[in-house]
């Protein structure tokens, strides 16, 4: 595979060329887990029945693992993506657990604060204030920390205002990247990983000139 078709394929996460449907729900699932939490996913999984079970096999091979995985952006984009469009459609319920999500990917409430705030301006007032509301509700829940982040999030690893990966010190890729590939490339942060992990050793990232 030329580095060109490399490239290509690592841009589709876990769909790649020969991956087996089986691969991809199971790469879904994990991403599913890490951002809306066990709790959640075993719940969805115990009310499916007949009815619902190819419905819940559809999201999580073709929402989280055909799209969560992907590494093109971040988490935290990802659920400032998804509040946005929950709040414009107006699916408060969805909105909480996206919350949550997000909360759980790293953003903070002053950061959910501000894209609610803009969402004021392009999905109308009366929605983002019914969006606040769930907000709050979703920071008063028992046992919900001011800052609650995911330690299992590749972003914990680093400052805040991280661009480039530490040198010398566990980070996190995708399984799916070859070993002979486990090198930064230029400008690549360890941030911009999105899918299911595992731990590697890494050689420290260039930093472009200038």
């Amino acid at each position: 595979m030329s580095g060109a078709e490399h490239d290509g394929a690592e841009r589709h996460g876990v769909v790649q060329p020969g991956a087996t449907s089986r691969e991809i729900y199971d790469g879904g699932m994990a991403v599913r887990r890490e951002v809306l939490g066990d709790a959640h996913v075993d719940r969805a999984n115990a009310n499916k029945d007949e009815f619902t079970d190819d419905f819940q096999d559809m999201i999580t091979r073709i929402a989280w693992g055909g799209i969560w995985t992907r590494p093109g952006l971040t988490r935290q984009m990802r659920s400032a993506v998804t509040i946005t469009a929950m709040v414009a459609h107006g699916h408060w319920e969805e909105l909480a657990m996206h919350i949550r999500a997000a909360l759980r990917n790293g953003l903070s409430r002053d950061e959910i604060k501000e894209i609610l705030l803009q969402t004021a301006v392009y999905c109308g007032v009366p929605s983002a204030n019914t969006a606040f509301k769930t907000a709050q509700q979703v920071f008063r829940e028992p046992g919900r920390r001011a800052h609650q982040r995911n330690p299992r999030h590749p972003t914990q690893l680093g400052s805040a205002n991280c661009r480039f990966a530490p040198s010398k010190r566990q980070l996190l890729l995708p399984s799916w990247v070859p070993k002979n590939q486990r090198n930064h490339e230029p400008g690549f942060c360890v941030r911009r990983c999105a899918h299911p992990v595992r731990q590697v050793r890494l050689r420290p990232c260039r930093r472009p000139s200038g």
